[in-house]
């Protein structure tokens, strides 16, 4: 579900805040990814680019796993409008991503947040990226 007014969002907003404390209590793996994916799906645009840019950070030492529940929330085609400022910033940093991150968490990172839309441009960039990436997604053991 997609909200456009900001009661709606805030409510949906409040509701997620007041799950992920609820989760927050167990502390365990399958908590913090629950957590990651509330978090990630709050349809807001701050928070969507928040997100993103936790993604590109090099340094966190959170698992791949929680990277990828998150993904699951971020990526989300309720959202779709939302989600048109990182298209073009997929695949700018989709490339970056394979060159200084691990190959599983690049690969999910490409499959869990490509662009949702396919529109011929689109579809053109995923193409030349296929070229640039394709032994990256051929190879999978890190």
């Amino acid at each position: 579900f997609f909200f456009n007014d900001t009661a709606t969002t805030e409510i949906y907003t409040r509701s997620i805040v007041g799950s992920v404390r609820c989760v927050q209590e167990t502390e365990s793996d399958e908590g913090i990814r629950a957590i990651k994916t509330c978090e990630a799906s709050i349809p807001n645009a701050e928070n969507k680019a928040k997100i993103w840019n936790w993604y590109l950070n090099e340094t966190s030492s959170e698992s791949d796993q929680i990277f990828f529940a998150s993904m699951k929330g971020f990526n989300s085609r309720e959202q779709e409008d939302l989600l048109m400022p990182f298209t073009d910033k997929f695949f700018i940093d989709v490339l970056t991503v394979f060159e200084k991150r691990p190959n599983a968490f690049a690969i999910g990172f490409f499959s869990k947040l490509k662009p949702l839309s396919s529109t011929e441009d689109i579809l053109a960039k995923f193409e030349g990226l296929e070229k640039k990436v394709k032994p990256c997604l051929l190879y999978t053991s890190d």
